[in-house]
């Protein structure tokens, strides 16, 4: 709204003031192209996914942040199917006199990745192996950043571990491998113990009782 225009009225009371804003918007710049480029190389159905219902459409109001998230959108929907270093630049051109803009998202999708060599740090008790078994993310598995994030939470989650992290290993990846390495950083949980105990008492005969 680039002709927008606030007023501020005061009203002052015994032992209070009271302030209004007094907004006029005004003709919003609205968005009259969105122009996604940059994915050729992608099937259609891939293309359709990655820019489906994007939270910016020719049409809406031009909002900045939007348009970012638009971005955003797009380059975590492309790490999520294979594309590691995937990421979207933004252009726009806006025209005060007409109140139109025109907005560009191209994006780089890179190269298409597996999951390669997983490195695990941190356990003690539990062999690398059985880390690996409760991840999503797996050697030879395409790349997906959501599969970090679920192979995060499974550790998490299974009580071996009071700390689990899961993330690309930079110091073996470079931009345009088609396998990526993953660093896991875990903290083991403490063991448990159990403990029981039976017991008698004349009301109500024999008594057990457990605790960890």
């Amino acid at each position: 709204f680039p002709d927008v225009q606030v007023d501020t009225l005061v009203r002052r009371e015994p032992g209070s003031v009271s302030i209004t804003f007094q907004i006029t918007e005004g003709k919003p710049i609205r968005v009259d192209s969105l122009a996604v480029t940059g994915l050729d190389s992608l099937d259609a159905a891939l293309r359709k996914a990655v820019t489906v219902d994007l939270p910016l459409q020719a049409g809406d109001v031009f909002n900045r942040m939007l348009m970012r998230a638009a971005a955003d959108t797009m380059s975590r929907r492309l790490r999520d199917r294979g594309y590691p270093s995937a990421d979207v630049f933004i252009s726009f051109v806006s025209h005060h006199e007409t109140k139109t803009a025109e907005v560009t998202l191209n994006a780089v999708p890179g190269v298409r990745a597996v999951v390669g060599v997983v490195h695990v740090a941190g356990n003690e008790k539990i062999d690398s192996a059985s880390v690996v078994r409760l991840m999503e993310a797996r050697p030879g598995r395409l790349y997906s950043q959501e599969d970090l994030y679920a192979s995060q939470r499974n550790l998490y989650n299974s009580d071996h571990f009071r700390l689990a992290s899961v993330t690309i290993d930079t110091t073996r990846f470079e931009v345009g491998d088609d396998s990526v390495p993953l660093q896991v950083q875990v903290t083991e949980s403490p063991p448990f113990r159990a403990r029981a105990g039976l017991g008698y008492g004349t009301s109500d005969c024999i008594r057990a009782n457990s605790g960890l």
